[in-house]
C-alpha cells in the first residue's frame, strides 16, 4: 500500500483500468478484482484523487475529487 501511495502521489487521477493491471501484475491471483477495487477507492480516497474510469478506450469519466 506504501509503495502505490508513493507511486501515485503526483497523479491527478487514479486510472482505474492501469491500476488494476499494474496491481494485478504484483499480486498475480491473490485478490479479486472487487478486492483490488476496493483497495483503489481506498487509496484514491486516502489522497484525495479522482478515479478515472475508462469506457470504450477513447472515452472516460472521472469519479470523486481531483
Amino acid at each position: 500500500m506504501d509503495r502505490y501511495l508513493t507511486e501515485n502521489k503526483a497523479a491527478a487521477c487514479i486510472s482505474i483500468k492501469a491500476s488494476i493491471a499494474m496491481l494485478r501484475d504484483r499480486t498475480g491471483t491473490i485478490l479479486s478484482d472487487v478486492d483490488l477495487e476496493q483497495f483503489i477507492g481506498t487509496i484514491a480516497t486516502t489522497l484525495g484523487k479522482a478515479i478515472l474510469f475508462d469506457h470504450h478506450g477513447d472515452k472516460a469519466f472521472r469519479l470523486g475529487a481531483g
